[in-house]
């Protein structure tokens, strides 16, 4: 129809085509940057935990071999100098511990 004009021409159409499609797209962005905070969140605490264990893994070996040190020791301990020698090991264990990973709250 000569006379009449069309209220989207084929510009103002490929126009609000391409609005709509850099919408979704910057919605699809945020969906992905969300689920990989989730995941970045998720590796951390799993490495906080892995690094804790091993953390009180190295405090136990570092008492375990000092006391192995004492042990080498050439003189005659009692019984009662031997149960205070572990309890002070356990002491310093506990608290090394409780230094390096204090109680979040």
């Amino acid at each position: 129809m000569p006379g009449r004009t069309h209220p989207l021409d084929a510009l103002a159409v490929r126009k609000r085509f391409l609005a709509t499609e850099a919408e979704t797209q910057r919605e699809q962005i945020k969906t992905t940057v969300r689920s990989l905070g989730v995941m970045v969140h998720a590796a951390r605490e799993r490495a906080k935990s892995a690094g804790s264990i091993l953390s009180a893994f190295a405090v136990l070996a570092t008492g375990i071999a000092a006391w192995q040190r004492r042990k080498r020791l050439p003189m005659k301990a009692s019984l009662f100098q031997k149960i205070f020698s572990i309890v002070r090991l356990g002491t310093s264990v506990f608290l090394a511990m409780k230094q390096r990973h204090p109680r979040s709250r």
